[in-house]
């Protein structure tokens, strides 16, 4: 009685880290190579991926470049992850880069600057396409205030605060309120003043 014969597909598996694989109608495929393989025998495909040839043509470490340097087509599970991937992270930046103007008293109408552009072009991968101004301001800005809100909130939860304001005016003539300091407080908890700011927040 001889040994039981091993599945076409069993054996193409111990190669699989070698690029071979069967195709749909149990052929013998190199990916690398590119080329049909008699998987019959154990020694032919131990012999192809072995050869001088096939070793040239197995990818460096990034699997989607060969040493050929041959990019490789992804699959649409991977193009959908790298899609979705650089769209957040390109959301993050834009709104890491309003918080930044925000803080630092930059109006965001100097992003559109050709200057500015050209700058972030050279040295931030990416900005090229960075929305103007006007859009930041409408779809970024209240973003960034509903945050900073929320902090706030968490901060003074259940945390007992006075807060001195006054009214002043800004340089259009307008009035608007003015905080002149922040004190902590034991004893200021239900007055009119507090829930009126409270309810603001």
């Amino acid at each position: 009685m001889g040994r039981p014969k091993v599945e076409l597909s069993e054996r193409v598996k111990k190669f699989k880290e070698d690029g071979l694989y069967l195709s749909d109608t149990n052929i013998v495929m190199c990916k690398y190579c590119n080329v049909r393989l008699e998987g019959e025998k154990l020694d032919t495909l131990k012999m192809h991926t072995t050869a001088v040839t096939h070793l040239r043509k197995k990818p460096d470490p990034d699997p989607q470049l060969g040493s050929s340097g041959i990019k490789r087509q992804s699959t649409i599970v991977g193009a959908c992850e790298v899609q979705k991937r650089a769209k957040t992270e390109k959301e993050e930046f834009v709104l890491d880069t309003v918080k930044m103007c925000l803080k630092a008293n930059i109006p965001l109408n100097k992003l559109d600057h050709p200057a500015v552009r050209s700058y972030m072009e050279k040295y931030v991968p990416g900005s090229g396409n960075l929305p103007s101004g006007d859009n930041l301001r409408r779809k970024y800005v209240p973003q960034c205030g509903v945050s900073e809100k929320d902090e706030v909130k968490q901060k003074l939860n259940n945390q007992p605060v006075v807060v001195v304001a006054d009214e002043t005016s800004d340089k259009q003539e307008l009035r608007t309120p003015a905080v002149l300091f922040l004190s902590k407080c034991k004893f200021f908890r239900h007055c009119q003043c507090f829930h009126l700011f409270s309810n603001n927040i």
